[in-house]
């Protein structure tokens, strides 16, 4: 159970990758399979590597993924051959294999709980839209956690998040009451969005970003799962969103 104090909201939009899916453990898990190496001991190794190459201010690991499965195939004592098939059986095979992907922890717990509370969902993502809408159908039914209206997927909105939340915050009608509507996200760059346009801003640590690097862009709250902020998150009342 968190200590935190209430957090008030109306709508909350989440990254999709490493925030919602598991995808650290879905890449290096397929990684793991290929090499035939123990999958924690990849998947921790991986993780590692990644770490230390992360910014504040990185929005997309696409390319650090990438170098980091021919890195940990290297140091797990393979040949140079051998860790570029490796990163080539990965960009082959991880959009085939997607429907593997697991929630990160807490996650099917907490959404559940926000839509029981009220709270409008929606997903800001770089990820293809059959890729967001096939893991929604797995394990959730059909449309009732978060519609297909409030899903912004790669290509839907500009080169950066903060084009894709202002549709957001427009479709909520939430332009005037933007600290009612916050963006969560495992990286600083989703952070970094919500903080320029003045919303309110959380990270989880689900994904590929430690707490001491997400806590470096100044979001509002961190949680280590989607079940710890759900645990504080309340709608406000009407006599509270009169106040002057």
């Amino acid at each position: 159970m968190s200590n935190s104090p209430p957090l008030l909201l109306k709508a909350i939009l989440f990254d999709f990758d490493g925030t919602l899916v598991d995808t650290k453990t879905y890449y290096f898990g397929l990684i793991a399979d290929y090499l035939g190496t123990d999958r924690e001991d990849t998947i921790s190794l991986a993780g590692n590597l990644i770490e230390r190459k992360l910014l504040p201010k990185d929005v997309n690991v696409r390319w650090k993924i990438i170098k980091a499965s021919y890195q940990v195939s290297r140091k797990l004592g393979f040949g140079i051959l051998r860790s570029l098939r490796a990163v080539w059986f990965l960009s082959q095979n991880h959009s085939k294999k997607f429907s593997s992907a697991q929630p990160t922890e807490g996650t099917i717990q907490g959404l559940n709980r926000l839509k029981e509370q009220g709270i409008q969902l929606g997903i800001i993502s770089y990820t293809s839209r059959n890729k967001i809408s096939s893991f929604l159908k797995k394990y959730f039914q059909e449309g009732t956690i978060i519609p297909e209206r409030n899903i912004l997927a790669k290509g839907d909105f500009g080169k950066s998040k903060e084009d894709g939340i202002e549709k957001f915050l427009k479709l909520f009608d939430l332009k005037q009451q933007k600290q009612l509507c916050a963006i969560v996200g495992d990286l600083g760059g989703d952070i970094i969005s919500g903080n320029n346009l003045g919303i309110t801003t959380i990270g989880l640590t689900t994904g590929y970003a430690p707490a001491n690097i997400l806590k470096m862009v100044n979001p509002s709250r961190v949680y280590n799962n989607l079940t710890e902020l759900a645990e504080v998150v309340k709608i406000p009342s009407n006599k509270v969103l009169s106040k002057p």
